[in-house]
């Protein structure tokens, strides 16, 4: 295809330039003409070579401009019957067009197959996005988004839920140190933090991490609220869905700011961690730390932020 454009190119240019040729050597001619045929001196301007040429390149420019609207144009007509052929709306991204043409040129069936598959992905992965929900992110995939929302100045308030009930939380691997420093790091950067840790069994928070949160409230408390509350006391009422519930039962964090609103839902797998493992930025594999998926539906984080501060109601 892309052979065929070119060729398409190099075409309207031929064409350019013999039309361009054709008409200098008709005004060259009526040139000839008007000077062998009217009385000079009253036409003395416009057989002057500079206004002819000038004529020229107006014309030459016109028609140039002339093609291209044209050439715009038909190219305009023929996506149009390529989307109704394909059946793709009119606004379709050009992306789309190609990956339909690249689909339909396959004429191995096996090839088909791989292709079918690939789109099948594709296909989960859109409509999780059209759901304003992404797909699973790795695990330094998950890392690099929670560093940006956390060091973006147009952040404004961080709130969250630490389950408290896996040790790949608040673990000592760089990354998660370098998670909870720029957690700690919110109040300094007159930034507001809101933590609830949710444990089942009260020696959880014996834990250094909490401590930390508790002493940055203390000093910070009019832009650190941290909250320890046990799972019990969790409400979840009919019009609450058990996807909400799940959210808290895995743990997330929320971030507000000049950009929009996203939550981040924690997800902790069982697998142990085999390859790329990166002590510093997360793993690139299968993981045994914490890795997760972005919401960005404005309904379901009203929802949450709701029982979130309903929660933080009841226990004050």
């Amino acid at each position: 295809m892309a052979t065929q454009k070119s060729k398409e190119s190099k075409n309207r240019k031929l064409k350019l330039k013999i039309t361009f040729s054709v008409f200098v050597f008709v005004f060259g001619l009526i040139y000839n003409w008007l000077g062998a045929n009217i009385d000079h001196k009253s036409f003395e301007f416009y057989l002057q070579p500079f206004f002819w040429s000038l004529i020229v390149f107006i014309i030459g420019v016109y028609f140039s401009m002339f093609e291209t609207l044209a050439v715009e144009g038909m190219e305009n007509i023929l996506n149009k019957k390529l989307n109704n052929i394909l059946k793709l709306p009119e606004n379709s991204p050009p992306e789309l067009q190609k990956l339909s043409m690249l689909y339909l040129d396959l004429d191995d069936e096996y090839l088909k197959q791989n292709a079918k598959q690939i789109m099948s992905k594709t296909t989960t992965s859109m409509k999780l996005l059209s759901e304003k929900k992404s797909d699973r992110l790795l695990c330094h995939e998950y890392y690099k988004f929670l560093f940006e929302k956390l060091k973006d100045s147009r952040t404004k308030e961080v709130w969250a839920v630490s389950t408290m009930n896996t040790s790949s939380e608040w673990s000592d691997l760089d990354f998660e140190k370098k998670f909870l420093k720029l957690n700690m790091e919110l109040p300094l950067n007159n930034k507001k933090l809101k933590r609830i840790f949710l444990y089942e069994k009260e020696k959880t928070l014996n834990n250094k991490v909490v401590n930390d949160h508790i002493d940055l409230s203390k000093k910070y408390n009019k832009l650190c609220k941290i909250y320890c509350i046990h799972s019990s006391a969790m409400r979840f009422d009919n019009q609450h869905s058990t996807k909400i519930y799940d959210l808290f039962k895995n743990g997330f964090i929320a971030f507000n700011g000049e950009y929009g609103e996203y939550l981040v839902v924690d997800l902790f797998p069982d697998n142990i961690c085999k390859e790329n493992c990166d002590n510093k930025n997360g793993c690139k594999g299968v993981s045994s730390h914490r890795y997760g998926y972005v919401i960005a539906d404005r309904e379901t984080i009203r929802q949450v932020s709701e029982i979130f501060e309903s929660t933080i109601a009841i226990t004050n």
